[in-house]
């Protein structure tokens, strides 16, 4: 599947984008997350989330995938938690995710979740179930998430003995001083956040790669690390096999034991793993293992000294895994999606920088904006260009739109089957059916352009403001403020003070709004 580009128009309508934006540092933020969350046994500050609490959660994660941001920050503000937009300024150039936190004065320990929308390595799931029983683990992995470009990560938030109840989920364990793991042990668990997030990215990315770095305390006959795909049997692809020896090339001292391998090795492989039977096909992960290895989950269990004990140490794994697993950025870059009023019809617009593996657009309408599949219905496709490397531009003409609210998506699909969805633009038919704002002309432009639209008689006693604005909203120029006749109205704006670049110009009426681009070239 593929994810997109977005550039922010300044269009005041329902855009689905995160409601809370945050400048930052991605490892500092959830460097700081790990080093506050209650760190006591048996204390009990982690408390199971309840099954509609669950299904919030998968929704989030399903409105995150879909790229339907604010959706999924209303839905998460009502269990605890926040959908951050983060611009990471410690990067060149600054880098975007979206980070799924929780509220200071929320109770709900579940854990937190990163999500990058434009990842190098796609298929790429770290999560972190023990940041603090495996020392350093969480740290290394939001390392090797920004590092490697990885599509999603997730870590705990708790210790994992923090609370004293014992999951019913199969499997053994004396690491919190009982028998089994506890509710608060997240890879052992299903009705957790990590089960839960695994359950939706699964069948909602072809191909999801999870990867969890470990810890335990090496004895003197121990090696450095102990892989396993959570199953002793051979995958189809043996991927450990090749990161073995980038580890090696990383650190040619270090000692191994591959679980399908080394079949007389049987301590922490991860057999009891509930992400890990998941990914390998059980159809109950919960109490059984899975008869099959899918190749795709990674269990990494790696000593302290020389891989776990400081941040150029953790930078061995980041590096051998980046080395097995080649980039495969995202192949479909969308950089606009709009929709203009005309008369009696509706005009989408949108532009690729790029394109690979395009199949085309199915064109998706629906009246309220819901995200559920049922309520969206399409009305058109649009063949892509398959391959290219230059823009390509694209338009649909709906005929017959609703009155009232209008909500369009794109389902870009690739020829192997694959698709995602772009973000929800909103337009409302019912008091604009009647006005006509123009493409300026000429368009380029240098100086001189002229903006041209239509005011219907129902409008021409109302107020009419046309403004002009540059690429980050901040507005130029207003260019009308007050009544005007019905008709056809013209009027030119000049360039000649400001630079070259990206504007926007918006006509306002009553409820109607609508913007167009124009581009200034001097």
């Amino acid at each position: 599947m593929k994810n997109y580009i977005l550039v922010l128009l300044f269009i005041i309508i329902n855009h689905s984008y995160a409601q809370v934006n945050r400048n930052g540092t991605l490892t500092t933020i959830v460097d700081s997350l790990i080093d506050a969350m209650p760190a006591s046994a048996d204390n009990n500050d982690y408390q199971t989330p309840s099954g509609a609490n669950l299904t919030s959660w998968g929704n989030v994660i399903q409105d995150i995938l879909d790229c339907n941001y604010s959706t999924a920050n209303s839905e998460a503000n009502a269990f605890g938690y926040t959908l951050y937009n983060l611009t990471d300024t410690s990067q060149t150039p600054e880098k975007t995710y979206y980070l799924l936190l929780k509220n200071t004065a929320s109770t709900n320990y579940w854990g937190s979740f990163v999500y990058n929308p434009l990842p190098e390595r796609q298929k790429m799931f770290i999560q972190c179930p023990h940041p603090l029983f495996d020392t350093n683990t969480g740290y290394q992995g939001i390392r090797i998430f920004q590092n490697l470009g990885a599509r999603a990560y997730i870590v705990s938030g708790t210790y994992r003995c923090n609370n004293t109840t014992e999951t019913t989920c199969a499997g053994t364990s004396t690491v919190c001083g009982g028998t089994s793991y506890r509710i608060s042990d997240l890879a052992h668990n299903v009705d957790g956040t990590f089960q839960k997030s695994t359950e939706i990215l699964e069948p909602g990315i072809s191909g999801l790669i999870v990867i969890q770095p470990h810890g335990f305390n090496k004895d003197g006959n121990d090696p450095d690390l102990i892989m396993s795909n959570g199953n002793v049997n051979a995958p189809t692809t043996d991927y450990f096999s090749a990161l073995k020896d980038n580890l090696l090339i990383e650190d040619n001292m270090l000692t191994f034991k591959i679980a399908h391998i080394d079949t007389a090795w049987t301590e922490l492989i991860a057999t009891t793993n509930t992400q890990g039977r998941l990914i390998n096909g059980s159809d109950n992960p919960c109490n059984k293992s899975a008869s099959s290895n899918a190749g795709r989950f990674f269990h990494i269990e790696q000593a302290y000294d020389n891989l776990r004990d400081s941040e150029s140490n953790w930078n061995k794994l980041s590096n051998a895994i980046a080395a097995t697993f080649v980039s495969d950025p995202l192949p479909v870059e969308l950089v606009s999606f709009t929709a203009s009023l005309y008369y009696n019809f509706i005009r989408l617009e949108w532009e690729t920088a790029t394109e690979v593996n395009n199949y085309g657009f199915e064109i998706e309408r629906s009246e309220t904006g819901d995200t559920r599949y049922e309520n969206w219905k399409k009305i058109g496709f649009v063949n892509g260009h398959g391959n290219s490397n230059s823009p390509k531009y694209y338009n649909f003409v709906d005929n017959n739109p609703a009155f009232g609210n209008n909500f369009y998506r794109l389902k870009q699909l690739d020829s192997d089957g694959g698709f995602e969805y772009s973000d929800i633009f909103e337009i409302n038919v019912e008091s604009s059916s009647d006005i006509l704002l123009e493409q300026n002309y000429p368009n380029p432009f240098n100086p001189i352009t002229k903006i041209k639209f239509t005011i219907p008689e129902a409008a021409s006693n109302n107020d009419v403001y046309l403004k002009i604005y540059d690429a980050l909203g901040n507005e130029i120029a207003t260019l009308i403020n007050g009544v005007k006749k019905r008709g056809i109205q013209e009027i030119d704006f000049s360039g000649e003070k400001i630079s070259s670049g990206v504007y926007y110009y918006t006509l306002t009426m009553d409820k109607f709004r609508e913007t167009k681009k124009m581009i200034l070239l001097k």
